[in-house]
C-alpha cells in the first residue's frame, strides 16, 4: 500500500484472495521448506527454551527490520526478512552449540526462488 499502486480498498481484498488462493492451491510446500531451514532434529534435543528463544529472536528480528524499513518508507518483503532471520538464528545456534544450524541445500533452494520469482512477476513487454 505505500507503493501507491492500488488504493487500500483494492489492494487488500486483492492480496487476500491470492494469499488465500496460493495456499489453497499449493498447500503448505512453502512452509514446510522454510521449516526445513533449521535443524529440528538438533532442536529436539536441547532444552525447550533453546527453541523458544530461537522462534523469539526470529520473531523479534523480523519485526524490527520490518518496522525500521516501513519507517524510512523503503520497500521490504517479510517472507525475505524472516527467512534472513531464521538463517541469522541458526548461525548463531551453530556458533554457540555446534553442528550445522542451517540446512544450506534448503537455503539455496529458498535463495534462487526468492531471486526469480520477482523477474517471473515483472511486467513483461508485449
Amino acid at each position: 500500500m505505500y507503493t501507491k499502486a492500488l488504493r487500500p480498498v483494492i489492494a487488500i481484498p486483492w492480496s487476500g484472495l491470492w494469499n488465500f488462493l496460493g495456499v489453497f492451491t499449493g498447500g503448505i510446500a512453502v512452509a514446510m521448506g522454510i521449516l526445513k531451514l533449521v535443524p529440528l532434529d538438533k532442536l529436539m534435543s536441547l532444552p525447550a527454551e533453546v527453541g523458544a528463544y530461537m522462534v523469539l529472536t526470529v520473531l523479534l528480528a523480523s519485526i524490527a527490520w520490518n518496522l525500521g524499513t516501513w519507517y524510512i518508507g523503503i520497500p521490504c518483503s517479510s517472507s525475505h526478512t524472516m527467512i534472513g532471520a531464521m538463517i541469522g538464528a541458526g548461525l548463531a545456534f551453530t556458533w554457540y552449540y555446534g553442528g550445522s544450524g542451517v540446512n544450506w541445500g534448503k537455503a539455496e533452494e529458498i535463495g534462487i526462488s526468492l531471486v526469480i520469482s520477482p523477474v517471473i512477476g515483472l511486467p513483461w513487454p508485449q
